[in-house]
C-alpha cells in the first residue's frame, strides 16, 4: 500500500477510531490500525539513508490521531523554533476542496532537548507524546478538527515527513507524499 501511494499519489482511507487512544507514548492501543511505510526520500545533501517512517492514523468526531514511528540510528533532538533542522515530524493538512500547496495548515513536532519535553509549533491545536527507545522514536499525536479546520471535514488531505539530522545538519526527510 505505501509503495502504491508513494508512486501513484493516490488517496489513503482514514478509518474511524475503533477503541480509545490515549496520547501517552504507549502504542498498545494502536494494534488494530493499518500501518503504512512512507518511502519517498527528499535529500538535502548526499548521505546514506538510514531512517524509516511508519504511520498509523484514525479519527473520531473531535480529533485526527496519528502514530508515527521513525527508526533512525542517531537521534538528534533540537530546541524550540529550530525544530525543523533536527529530527522531527512536519505535517500538512488541507481541505479536499482547497489546493494543497497554497492552503495547507502546517504543524511541527519534535523533542526539545532543553525543555526535556515535546515541542509543538501549535500547542493549542495538537497534543503529543514522544518516546525514544534504542533507535526508535515514537510520536503519538491528536490534532483537534476544530483547531485545524473549524469543524470535522468530510474529507481532507494530509502529508507527513520525518526529518533526519545525525548531528551535522538536516540530511534528508522521509515523506509520505510530495509536499
Amino acid at each position: 500500500l505505501s509503495e502504491y501511494v508513494a508512486k501513484q499519489r493516490k488517496f489513503i482511507p482514514v478509518y474511524p477510531k475503533e477503541n480509545e487512544i490515549a496520547v501517552d507514548g504507549d502504542v498498545s492501543d494502536w494494534e488494530n490500525y493499518y500501518e503504512i511505510e512512507a518511502k519517498r526520500i527528499k535529500s538535502y545533501v548526499a548521505s546514506e539513508i538510514d531512517a524509516t517512517l511508519h504511520l498509523r492514523y484514525t479519527y473520531d468526531e473531535e480529533n485526527f490521531y496519528l502514530l508515527a514511528v521513525s527508526k533512525d540510528d542517531i537521534w538528534c533532538p533540537g530546541t524550540g523554533g529550530q525544530y525543523w533542522s533536527y529530527d522531527c515530524l512536519q505535517l500538512g493538512f488541507s481541505k479536499f476542496s482547497e489546493p494543497f500547496s497554497s492552503n495547507r495548515r502546517e504543524y511541527g513536532v519534535s523533542y526539545d532537548r532543553d525543555a526535556d519535553a515535546p515541542y509543538l509549533t501549535h500547542p493549542d491545536k495538537c497534543n503529543a507524546a514522544i518516546t525514544r527507545v534504542d533507535n526508535i522514536t515514537t510520536y503519538e499525536m491528536a490534532f483537534s478538527w476544530k483547531e485545524i479546520f473549524g469543524e470535522k471535514p468530510d474529507d481532507f488531505l494530509f502529508t507527513v515527513i520525518a526529518g533526519d539530522n545525525d548531528g551535522n545538519g538536516r540530511l534528508y526527510c522521509v515523506e509520505l507524499s510530495n509536499g
